[in-house]
């Protein structure tokens, strides 16, 4: 069960430090909860749990299992800063093209969300604390 209770938790404590990150910088927001970006990645941290519990599980870094979530990791950190990093120059684009309509058109249209993707230090900060997190935890096992 602490294959994935572990991560779980991992996971919502990543998206609480994000909030209180956000809100140390005056960005605080109750909507932002469940929101993609920002540091640190909670997608990354979550996916260092699991490869940590993995590995804590088997004793070893061999096994299918520890390779299926490295291969994970690559497409969850590959996505972060890639893909949804692109997503975040498109909706800023959208967003700034439907600023530029008239406003009886603007209205029309919603606001994208802007942040979606992540820096790659929000990443590698993701994975660490997944694993730091995932090694406390680990010590009351």
């Amino acid at each position: 069960m602490h294959l994935f209770l572990i991560p779980i938790g991992v996971m919502v404590t990543t998206q609480l430090l994000k909030l209180l990150i956000e809100g140390l910088k005056g960005n605080f927001n109750w909507e932002n909860v469940n929101n993609y970006g920002g540091m640190p990645s909670t997608h990354s941290a979550l996916i260092a749990s699991l490869i940590f519990m993995l590995i804590y599980d088997q004793g070893s870094f061999a096994g299918p299992s520890v390779a299926i979530g490295m291969v994970l990791m690559v497409i969850v950190v590959r996505d972060a800063v890639g893909l949804r990093q692109q997503l975040s120059l498109h909706s800023r684009m959208i967003n700034k093209l439907i600023k530029d309509l008239p406003d009886h058109k603007e209205y029309k249209y919603p606001v994208l969300h802007e942040r979606l993707g992540h820096k790659p230090s929000e990443v590698a900060v993701g994975l660490l604390v997944g694993l730091i997190l995932s090694y406390l935890a680990s010590l009351f096992i």
